[in-house]
């Protein structure tokens, strides 16, 4: 330390040596500024309320037709999980409920266990019609992330959702319910739905409803057939 302190001082006496101590001060701080940004977490840097139709996002047309997804949908901490794969309108996937495993195959609208046909599994026609549900929701907002990411966020009444799932029209006070977007390098990678308005209301849960939509894979899956 002694040394460092007289290396100071000596370079302190000619103008070459103020020089180098000049760029030597410069380099440490942009270089500690460097390593502190780098530690910071990804925090949002940027939040817009705004309401235009034209920020209405659509599943479909970003993602395409062929991915591998996980669903897990929540009622009352009693979870489902949902772990499958898309190529066009042919899908296969597992539904576990209560540690049981169903080994389902999907055709346009319709579902199969076996080759027979069977009813659309619980809560699933929530998933079938996400695009239907955020083309009738409302833009709120967005928060940007200095990694590119971008969270979405819509509401929709429950009264709307009754609607177009059951063709039910709902007379109750409306607390809206809420559907996060999460894009990442122009693919949506998750989805969420907040349903605890629109549960409570047809008694479908006894406080909470939550169906999170994990996407990856993008355009690996093989053909898909009901075998």
């Amino acid at each position: 330390m002694k040394n460092f302190i007289k290396l100071i001082k000596e370079l302190k006496k000619t103008p070459r040596g103020k020089g180098i101590l000049f760029f030597s001060f410069y380099l440490v701080f942009f270089l500690i500024i460097a390593i502190v940004a780098r530690l910071v977490p990804n925090k949002p840097i940027v939040t817009d309320n705004i309401e235009n139709e034209e920020d209405i996002i659509s599943i479909r047309e970003v993602n395409g037709y062929n991915y591998n997804y996980k669903y897990t949908i929540n009622v009352d901490n009693n979870i489902i999980y949902v772990n499958g794969m898309k190529d066009n309108e042919e899908e296969k996937f597992t539904y576990t409920v209560n540690n049981i495993d169903f080994d389902y195959y999907k055709s346009g609208t319709l579902y199969y266990i076996n080759q027979e046909e069977v009813d659309t599994p619980m809560y699933l026609n929530i998933i079938d019609n996400i695009d239907l549900l955020l083309s009738n929701s409302y833009y709120d907002s967005v928060v940007n992330y200095k990694s590119g990411k971008q969270v979405l966020r819509y509401q929709i009444s429950s009264s709307t959702i009754s609607n177009m799932l059951n063709s039910k029209d709902l007379d109750i006070e409306e607390i809206p319910n809420e559907i996060r977007v999460t894009q990442n390098n122009d693919r949506i990678d998750e989805v969420e739905i907040v349903l605890d308005s629109y549960c409570s209301a047809l008694n479908i849960c006894l406080n909470n409803m939550n169906i999170k939509m994990e996407y990856s894979g993008f355009d690996t899956v093989e053909e898909i057939t009901n075998d």
